[in-house]
């Protein structure tokens, strides 16, 4: 099997059963930098036509706040006349013309940010998402896939609440407070003045509210999207989960995280609590000092009045128009101050609200402005290329971004010649997997030069490169789609059923699609989950051969499947190799798939243990003739590992020995128990076996006969 050595990835698992944290903090030599943070930012890509939305919310939000103040002047006006007989109807008409405007203006301010906030999140959602695919491979060692899909759905939702109705609300109180004091002042300054005297410590506690809700959001997000991310990679690997009997470890691992998250909303509550208090008593003492200087100013216009009468003969009422303050002032400024305060008060947590979303957008875009190193979307490099070269490797010396200090390969010089099938072998860690990522550009070497023919792989275009290459790795991941529409997946560009149920046939693949009772319309499940792991292998065979590869690529390609899978896999490998006449490079977990190579390349250490590098090549004959190479070693360990086993495995072992000389009888054996899976394991294996023991027997005369045979199903 393939090690965690020979990837870039792997061993998230391990981290979350072991409870360490898995975060997406990037490295700096992984990111271009933080990116400038700027107030439009949750409007970032805003297009010329929604400017004109956004231009008409903000006029209408702005309309709609403005009516409050309105309301309350007229109201004091009604109350100054009520001690009148003046006719009230003026007045009543004018708040409900005043009414149904607000209303209007309202609504068209809800609309316009709403249908803003909903295309601004799908934008964001689309233009992260386009960005992290083309991101080079070394991004993704670095980012943790299901803290990044957390972050997603986290962020773009924060912006959406912020950009939404809460944007509008907090326009139309931004109005209120703006024009009730323009009221209030008009009114009377002096009054105005007084009862604002209490504004800077309303100020004060808002500002200490904004930083409390800032501070909480920010540690609970944090706590809740390192339990996303356990949960997610969790439930994505269920199936392993159980086999290894971790639901215990995970299920604490996501309990201390909600801990996490717990604390921290219990702690910034507290702040928030206090904060919010302190806010509040602000106001109700602006509210006091503001009664007060109102009933004193009332009470001495009062007594000036009385003064007045009794100071002019003859005189027995004073025109209240004629004095500086009156009653309905008073109330007017009071209620234009208070309202004015309260829109303060419900800014301030709006305004927190959008900063949030300020910094989520920010976060966001930083992902979407990277540049990638190795973008598949570039349209930069050679596009007319043939790939059908010799491929090779010069002085090529590479270390995986996430571990710099450990030098994997190390001057490696390696020539695959064109058309021939070429096979790696070594032990664990030795970069076999490193070596066909360079060759699809997954990564860069740190020196060294890759090409295909006389042309350097740098040069090539990316797109172009990655179409001329069939990958089929150990573990295929099929998506959530039908037979038909995940084999259509390997070409760029569209195909007929015709091509797909072709490249089946190449693949072995065809015969049971026919079973299903869908056919190609069969739908495989979320990661295959409906196909066994033979029909996943071949459907991702299918997938690889549609697009006409010049290049194979078989990583491990049947080391995870059972013996009668390998076996129906293996001599569907066996039959492209033969006939496609490509370019095959072959990573294989059984040596009976690497002996029929027509160059074996082994990699090991160096000798100054500087990284890997090739320390044998030829053909099985030729490697097994230099018992002191390490290829010779390998197989005698494997041999002397397989004789110590147990009775059953050496059965076995001998098992798939006989069916390894007769591959066309095994095969078709095999198919049979495939299209008959209700038929016994036990009876299907002596089926085989006494069906081929006649074929083979002549085969078993010698013990080193039988030796060589058995060293045909060992791994590395």
């Amino acid at each position: 099997m393939a090690t965690s050595d020979d990837s870039s990835t792997g061993g998230a698992g391990n981290r979350l059963l072991e409870g360490k944290e898995v975060g997406i903090d990037p490295s700096p030599s992984q990111t271009t930098g933080k990116q400038k943070r700027y107030l439009m930012a949750p409007f970032h890509f805003v297009s010329g036509t929604e400017i004109g939305v956004l231009v008409v919310g903000v006029v209408f939000a702005l309309g709609a706040g403005a009516a409050m103040p309105g309301f309350i002047s007229i109201f004091g006006d009604m109350m100054a006349a009520l001690n009148t007989n003046t006719d009230m109807v003026p007045y009543a008409k004018l708040l409900a013309i005043l009414g149904v405007v607000a209303l209007f203006c309202g609504w068209v301010a809800a609309g316009s940010f709403e249908y803003l906030c909903d295309r601004q999140a799908g934008k964001f959602k689309l233009e992260l998402f386009s960005s992290i695919l083309r991101q080079e491979l070394g991004w993704f060692d670095t980012h943790d896939a299901g803290a990044l899909s957390s972050q997603i759905d986290s962020n773009t939702a924060t912006i959406r609440t912020a950009v939404g109705l809460k944007c509008a609300t907090a326009l139309q109180f931004f109005s209120t407070c703006v024009g009730g004091f323009v009221v209030a002042f008009w009114r009377s300054w002096k009054m105005t003045l007084i009862v604002s005297a209490t504004l800077p410590c309303v100020a004060a506690g808002g500002a200490f509210l904004a930083w409390a809700l800032r501070y909480s959001q920010t540690a609970v997000s944090d706590a809740y999207r390192e339990a996303g991310s356990v949960a997610e990679e969790a439930l994505g690997n269920i199936r392993t989960v159980i086999s290894l009997g971790g639901e215990d470890r995970l299920a604490a691992a996501y309990t201390e995280r909600l801990k996490r998250a717990e604390k921290a909303a219990i702690k910034g509550g507290v702040f928030t609590g206090s904060a919010f208090g302190a806010m509040m008593a602000c106001v109700f003492l602006m509210y006091a000092l503001g009664f007060w200087y109102a009933g004193q100013v009332i009470s001495d216009g009062l007594r000036d009045l009385q003064a007045a009468i009794a100071m002019l003969p003859g005189t027995t009422v004073l025109d209240a128009g004629s004095l500086e303050f009156q009653g309905g002032d008073a109330i007017v400024v009071l209620i234009c101050v208070m309202v004015s305060a309260f829109s303060i008060g419900q800014i301030i947590p709006l305004f927190g609200d959008y900063m949030k979303a300020v910094e989520a957008a920010n976060d966001l875009l930083e992902i979407i402005n990277r540049k990638s190193q190795l973008d598949p979307l570039d349209e930069s490099g050679l596009k007319d290329v043939n790939l059908t070269g010799d491929i090779v490797y010069e002085n090529v010396t590479f270390a995986y971004p996430s571990r710099p200090e450990k030098t994997v390969l190390k001057d490696l010089n390696l020539r695959i010649p064109a058309g021939k099938s070429v096979a790696l072998v070594g032990g664990s860690g030795c970069g076999k997997s490193t070596i066909v990522q360079l060759l699809q550009r997954q990564y860069e070497p740190s020196a060294g030069t890759v090409r295909v023919g006389n042309t350097p792989l740098k040069e090539i275009n990316l797109a172009t490169l990655r179409e001329g290459l069939g990958v089929v790795s150990q573990e295929p991941r099929l998506f959530s789609a039908t037979v038909e529409e995940n084999i259509a997946l390997g070409s760029r560009s569209r195909v007929t059923h015709a091509e797909v149920e072709a490249a089946a046939q190449k693949a072995n693949a065809a015969g049971f699609i026919s079973d299903f009772a869908e056919k190609y319309e069969t739908h495989c499940g979320s990661r295959g989950s409906q196909l066994s792991g033979g029909q996943k292998q071949r459907v991702a065979i299918a997938r690889a051969l549609i697009r006409h590869p010049s290049i194979l690529i078989f990583d491990e390609a049947t080391s995870a499947l059972d013996n009668a899978s390998e076996r129906v896999v293996q001599a569907a490998l066996d039959r492209l190799i033969e006939s496609t006449g490509v370019t095959t490079i072959i990573i294989a977990h059984r040596l009976s798939t690497i002996r029929r190579a027509d160059l074996i390349v082994v990699l090991g250490q160096r000798d100054d243990a500087g990284g890997s590098a090739v320390v044998q090549q030829g053909s099985h004959e030729e490697l097994m003739k230099d018992e002191s190479g390490l290829y010779f070693s390998l197989v005698q360990s494997q041999l002397a590992g397989l004789h110590g086993g147990d009775e059953e495995k050496e059965e076995e072992a001998s098992t798939e020995v006989l069916v390894e000389t007769t591959t066309n009888a095994s095969v078709a054996a095999a198919q049979s128990m495939e299209k008959h899976p209700s038929f016994p394991l036990t009876s299907r294996r002596d089926s085989v076996t006494s069906s081929i023991s006649r074929i083979s027997e002549h085969l078993l005369g010698t013990a080193s006969m039988f030796e060589r045979s058995v060293a045909g199903d060992l791994g590395w």
